[in-house]
């Protein structure tokens, strides 16, 4: 029976509401004409009267329905193996407050909540709490309730992909103890496969801290064992792993892997077709089983089965390197005539040839050598001696043989001078390798001359002048040799190359179909740079038909790999797109690289980029900025690792050279912008870029940092012009109009902050710490207009919807400033059991409210307690004894804490201040001198009002009193900063009053004293001021 069908309303805790849906289904269900119909409307009238006392019950125990439910799944999370169990958390599911509808979002989001810090589960839980909440439906809408990449990396995951290893097998340790095991095991399993031991055995140890138990814990030790070669332990260890996963596939491939090392073919075979029974496509079983079948003798299995894998794997170095290997093993006739007959010349050369195609040049070379002399110097001879060595690079006796070439062919007949323009093309070739390339070109035009007929010369000039960046000068050379030569597909061909070097992508495209058309089919070279071209565009798809295409086929160029990669890295499948672009390395690193040479070594970097140190990969960047000194990709990279490191003049030179060589590139300005901004504070500099970035491009974002760049510089007027276009061109960005009621809390207009921060806090805003700033930010604005409850108020969501419980110590610092402390406490108490803070945190706070409500002796002990441990507790504890005129005490904390930090400027105030206030103005003028020198290092940390209190509160302890009137001036005149609740700078209202003081003027320090106790009722220095000041006023009447 479901009681609220009948009753006809959602399930509620409200007794009024299900009353008044009884009352008002009474009127039809008469006891007398209706009895069982009233009997059920009855029932269901008291089971939810019952429910609703039972809620208002637990609400009255002090936890709520959600919070027990909370506790109910940390239970289960907690106990390894019921966490294991879908039962207890379909149990879980089925809890009256999961079940009921009306709760089904506040279940579904406070569960995540907890998930998001404690999300270790296995595979089928997760796909248990998809089917009941709809997880991957809601994908983008929680994306906008919590972290993208708990969603992206933790629970989709978690749905789609089997456990990489089985929770049923841990064993021992509390909850606790199995979450960082299983982190740690993942980590070890990764840093195995990457071969990195050293952090491999860092987890290892984490692993076997936990004292969890659970077989990875072996397999892991076994794959140290073996990279060390302490191959009897891996034996031993595999041994133990195997008997409890006897079918794991991971361990049967590293116990094959040692029957290999020790030549059991039979074993490792055995091994080997087992986990592919398993996992029939793991890619390294295969490939052993190939070597195992090869070693065996079984060499027509063992091609078969590489055959097989290159399928799947049709441009895998190691796969094709293997195929060659056996096709070595199994070289047909031409060997057995070669053993049988080596004087056989005809078919010694084309066994040689053959050996030269399967690029084994150095056989293809034995071969030769071994030909009878006489067989030296005829064309055919010379002819594959000389390829040998090109293919070597062996420039100088490539051009010896080339020359022998030209010679045989200029003593033969007729029927072989068509070949000898191929000869001499070959040594103009040459010679543009060894760099003499306008001799090169020179020899090209002077074989144009003497054939005429044949018109290839044009083209192979066309193909230098593109090799050297001589586009416009290769265009027009291609174009006259189509004239000469209208039906070469080579021309058309070559064509299409330079028109995609010019991003002329419609008429490159065009150009290879008039290839092909010349060709009379498809040809793949032409198709391969059509899929390039389609890729470019962004024409996935149409690529991928393409890329189907001549995947299929056995072919074996560079622009294949290349674009195999491309398509690889648009699938997100990167580390098979690394493969192909390692892959890539000898053609780019060679003679005469491939166009995307540096192209290949952007990707090289981008795809291992935290692997890889900063280091390597400014040496992969330079290595391929020498391939394309004006690649965009590479300098915008190079600009991205140097900030990284740390290195901002270096990425602010190579930004400027970026910005120089495209004065028109759409985001270079504003990179730079934001160097000279975030990272120098250069905020001049930084008005400058984005102005030019902005005539390039209009952008709300970017008159949004030159609205904040010109806040800075205190221009506020335009800064606000800035700052309101950003939020025209962009109304519904939250982060604009936040930035434009800074501008007003800064310039103090309350009123008009306030108003768009509320506005700001109407719109949608997906990001968690946007709104928790947002809010807090607002909350700022009302303290500094007096309004604290509206305050508190301010931070309600953030802690009730956001459950960032520390902004319970921003309501306990407000009212605090209302004075109020005894409420302030009372929040502090409940921050310290809601949030479990720190003990030397809450101490702090605690410490701060109880010397405002007087209870001086009870603040002593809270920040004694935490002084041992905590440098902040110590130097509040040192600013107490301060307050408390206890200057000598507050002096040795403050030494202590000086010598720890030499660097911190505030540190080295207190010092001063405690000196000087207990009458060593030597060693007051000393510490403030240090502290003047840090200040200054410090400056750009500081807004103007911090620095200029600081730097006058350093000038008095120096005994400098009209120097630090004058520095007390800037900071009352400048903005106050950004943290600031108070309406004005107390700090420097407490130096005003000093210098009152100092001054002989104790009837206006005392009464500025008075004045600002009322108005900071949470700052004990004024009424610590008051005190001493009236007393000289005593002894001065």
């Amino acid at each position: 029976m479901n009681i609220w069908n009948i009753l006809g309303i959602d399930a509620t805790a409200d007794r009024t509401a299900i009353t008044a849906a009884y009352h008002a289904k009474l009127s039809g269900a008469n006891p007398e004409d209706h009895p069982e119909e009233f009997k059920q409307l009855r029932a269901a009238y008291e089971q939810a009267l019952s429910l609703a006392k039972q809620a208002a019950a637990a609400d009255a125990s002090g936890g709520s329905e959600a919070d027990r439910w909370i506790a109910d799944a940390n239970e289960i999370y907690q106990d390894i193996h019921r966490r294991c169990s879908p039962a207890e958390w379909t149990r879980l599911l089925e809890e009256d407050f999961c079940a009921r509808p009306a709760n089904r979002i506040q279940a579904r989001d406070r569960l995540l909540g907890y998930l998001a810090n404690h999300y270790l589960l296995p595979h089928p839980v997760w796909v248990l709490l998809d089917e009941h909440f709809g997880l991957q439906q809601s994908a983008e809408e929680l994306r906008g309730l919590f972290p993208p990449a708990f969603i992206d990396n933790i629970i989709l995951p978690g749905i789609k992909h089997g456990d990489q290893i089985d929770f049923s097998l841990l064993d021992g340790g509390d909850g606790t103890a199995c979450d960082e095991y299983l982190r740690a095991c993942s980590q070890c399993l990764r840093a195995t496969s990457s071969l990195d031991m050293d952090q491999a055995k860092t987890f290892l140890s984490r692993m076997e801290a936990t004292g969890v138990r659970h077989p990875c814990t072996d397999l892991c030790r076994a794959r140290i064992s073996y990279f060390f070669e302490k191959f009897e332990d891996a034996e031993q260890q595999l041994k133990e792993v195997l008997e409890q996963t006897p079918r794991d596939p991971q361990a049967l491939l590293l116990h094959a892997q040692l029957s290999i090392r020790r030549q059991d073919y039979t074993q490792a075979e055995q091994d080997l077709r087992q986990i592919l029974e398993v996992a029939p496509d793991l890619a390294q079983a295969r490939y052993d089983l190939i070597g195992c079948l090869e070693q065996a003798g079984r060499l027509q299995e063992a091609k078969a089965a590489c055959l097989d894998l290159l399928r799947d794997l049709p441009y895998n170095r190691l796969v094709y390197q293997a195929l060659i290997q056996l096709n070595t093993k199994l070289l047909p006739q031409l060997d057995a005539r070669y053993q049988a007959c080596p004087e056989d010349t005809e078919n010694s050369m084309e066994l040689a040839w053959t050996y030269h195609q399967m690029g084994q040049e150095d056989k293809a070379d034995a071969i030769l050598s071994s030909l009878p002399a006489e067989i030296a110097g005829t064309a055919d001879y010379e002819n594959l001696s000389a390829k040998i060595k090109l293919n070597r690079r062996e420039w100088d006796a490539a051009l010896v043989h080339l020359r022998a070439w030209e010679s045989a062919l200029r003593e033969h007949d007729s029927l072989e001078r068509p070949r000898l323009p191929e000869a001499l093309h070959l040594q103009a070739c040459v010679y543009h390798s060894l760099g003499d390339k306008e001799k090169s070109l020179a020899m090209l035009e002077q074989i144009a001359d003497q054939w005429p007929g044949i018109t290839e010369s044009r083209r192979i000039r066309a193909q230098f002048l593109l090799q050297d960046s001589r586009l416009q000068e290769a265009l027009q050379s291609i174009q006259q040799y189509q004239k000469e030569a209208p039906s070469d597909p080579a021309a058309s061909y070559l064509c299409g190359e330079i028109l995609f070097q010019m991003h002329q992508l419609q008429a490159s495209f065009n150009a290879f179909n008039d290839a092909m058309a010349r060709i009379g089919g498809r040809d793949a070279a032409c198709l391969l740079y059509q899929c390039r071209i389609l890729m470019v565009a962004g024409q996935w798809k149409e690529a991928k038909e393409l890329l189907d295409q001549l995947a299929a086929a056995d072919i074996k160029d560079p622009m294949l790999e290349y674009c195999l990669a491309q398509w690889a890295g648009h699938e997100r499948r990167n580390e098979e797109a690394l493969e192909h672009y390692k892959a890539l390395l000898p053609a780019c690193r060679g003679e005469n690289p491939p166009d995307f040479a540096g192209e290949v070594f952007f990707r090289l970097v981008a795809l291992q980029y935290k692997a890889l140190d900063a280091q390597e990969k400014l040496r992969l960047v330079d290595e391929g900025l020498r391939h394309d000194p004006g690649s965009v990709s590479l300098l915008d990279m190079k600009v991205d690792i140097l900030r990284e490191s740390n290195n901002i003049p270096a990425a602010v030179d190579t930004c400027r050279e970026l910005c120089r060589l495209y004065p028109t590139h759409p985001t270079a300005f504003e990179t730079l912008g934001r160097l000279l901004q975030f990272r120098l504070r250069d905020f001049a500099g930084a008005v400058q870029a984005y102005k030019t970035q902005l005539s390039i491009r209009e952008g709300a974002i970017l008159h949004n940092l030159l609205g904040i760049c010109l806040q800075e510089l205190e221009q506020y007027a335009e800064a606000e012009e800035q700052l309101q276009h950003a939020v025209q061109a962009s109304p519904q960005c939250a982060a604009y109009l936040g930035n434009l009621a800074e501008l007003y809390l800064v310039q103090n207009r309350l009123d008009e902050a306030e108003k768009r921060f509320r506005q700001a806090l109407t719109l949608s805003i997906p990001r968690q710490e946007d709104r928790i700033w947002l809010r807090r930010r607002l909350a700022i604005t009302l303290r500094r207009a007096g309004r604290y409850p509206e305050a508190v108020e301010a931070l309600e969501p953030n802690i009730k919807q956001e459950y960032i419980y520390s902004d319970l110590c921003l309501q306990a610092q407000t009212w605090a400033q209302a004075g109020d402390p005894q409420r302030a406490l009372q929040v502090l108490h409940l921050w310290q059991t809601l949030a479990a803070p720190a003990e030397e945190s809450y101490w702090q706070e605690e410490a701060a409210v109880l010397q405002q409500m007087g209870r001086m002796g009870s603040a002593l002990h809270d920040l004694r307690r935490g002084a041992d441990t905590s440098r902040e507790c110590r130097a509040n504890l040192g600013n107490l004894y301060l307050s408390l005129e206890r200057y000598r005490q507050g002096a040795e904390i403050f030494a202590a804490l000086c010598a720890e930090s030499p660097e911190k400027d505030h540190l080295w105030d207190r010092l001063a201040r405690c000196r000087f206030f207990f009458g060593d103005r030597k060693g007051a003028a000393e510490a403030a001198t240090r502290g003047l020198a840090c200040l200054e290092k410090n400056r750009s940390l500081y807004n103007k009002a911090m620095y200029y209190t600081r730097q006058a509160a350093f000038l008095i302890c120096r005994g400098e009193y009209k120097q630090a009137a004058a520095a007390l001036e800037e900071a009352e005149r400048s903005p106050l900063c950004s943290q600031c609740s108070c309406p004005v700078c107390k700090d420097a209202i407490g130096l005003r009053v000093i210098l009152l003081e100092l001054d002989g003027k104790f009837e206006q320090a005392a009464q500025l004293c008075q004045d600002s106790m009322q108005r900071f009722p949470d700052e004990l220095d004024f009424t610590v001021f008051y005190k001493r000041i009236r007393k000289k006023i005593g002894r001065k009447t």
